[in-house]
């Protein structure tokens, strides 16, 4: 394979229900362009249709469950006109013979949850959430897009649920007893909650229709519980057979003497040995790198999108 070979990139792939022709994703990134009801625009309609491609994935810029969750200029999925918009966006992926995701977020930050860990999370809130998470969901399919990606990375809800669980093993390792009761309540939330909700979606979609997001949070090499609370996560995954799940990338540092790094979706893919997506910075040559040595099945480039509505080619014929 010569420096100007994509290698494996550029082969098929297949992600659940969706037979891709090409393994170079675009992840979900905001572009701040909806309205101030979170209507999409027309931007949106050229952004999106400009960057599809045949058999092609693209996962849209995360949509707000619920009003109360929307941020400026953040797009929405949960009332008829933000649905009729959508309509256009995916009916332009779609001419182009491209498969379009709506990414499914639940800001935690704006939600009407306790702040402090030592509170009782509120059962209410979070049955209110599973409500949106689901109306959302169905929403989606009336605007024409062919499944969901959950957006359990970056702050949303369950990233911050399985957070807490991972902040209280960590703090009370000296106290059993605190430690005990702190993180089966949390573990209950974490644990209960996203089955709830990837379950509510694989009922409306199907399993292979639906996409996981998760940002494992970096930690010191002699803290192993993130990883093994991540690698059952995505194990767990996996074995339910949902259509991928996508890892939104750091770097770990496993020898700090010489500088030495690795990625941390490599210690989770043998929990996830298919359907697995990551993001994170890549570089082509690092793109190439990860999908010839079975490190990810497909690799999401989101500013390098932004910034190239014709990507594609310019990493299939780069030198």
């Amino acid at each position: 394979m010569t420096s100007a070979s994509p290698g494996k990139l550029f082969t098929p792939v297949t992600l659940g229900a969706f037979a891709l022709s090409h393994r170079v994703v675009m992840p979900a990134m905001n572009c701040g362009q909806a309205t101030d009801a979170g209507v999409p625009t027309e931007s949106m309609v050229l952004h999106y249709g400009s960057r599809a491609s045949k058999g092609g994935l693209i996962i849209c810029e995360a949509c707000a469950v619920s009003a109360r969750m929307r941020g400026r200029g953040m797009a929405g999925l949960h009332t008829a006109e933000q649905v009729n918009h959508w309509q256009q966006v995916t009916r332009a992926v779609h001419a182009r013979g491209g498969i379009v995701l709506a990414q499914l977020d639940h800001g935690s930050h704006w939600a009407d949850l306790p702040a402090d860990t030592d509170r009782e999370i509120d059962d209410d809130a979070l049955e209110a959430a599973l409500l949106d998470y689901r109306n959302a969901a169905e929403h989606a399919g009336d605007a024409g897009f062919d499944g969901v990606e959950l957006h359990a990375a970056h702050g949303a809800l369950p990233e911050r649920l399985m957070q807490e669980y991972l902040e209280s093993v960590s703090s009370h390792r000296d106290d059993a007893d605190q430690a005990h009761t702190d993180q089966s309540r949390i573990s209950r939330y974490a644990g209960e909650f996203l089955d709830a909700v990837t379950g509510t979606l694989a009922n409306i979609w199907g399993a292979d229709r639906v996409g996981v997001c998760l940002s494992p949070p970096m930690q010191d090499d002699d803290d192993a519980d993130w990883i093994a609370a991540y690698a059952q996560l995505t194990r767990t995954l996996h074995d339910n057979a949902f259509a991928f799940v996508h890892i939104a990338d750091t770097c770990q540092p496993i020898d700090d003497l010489n500088g030495t790094w690795q990625r941390t979706s490599r210690l989770l893919r043998s929990a996830c040995p298919t359907g697995l997506i990551v993001s994170g910075g890549f570089a082509r040559s690092d793109a190439i790198a990860t999908v010839d040595d079975g490190a990810a099945d497909a690799v999401a480039f989101g500013r390098a999108f932004i910034a190239n509505p014709d990507l594609l080619d310019r990493l299939k014929h780069a030198g």
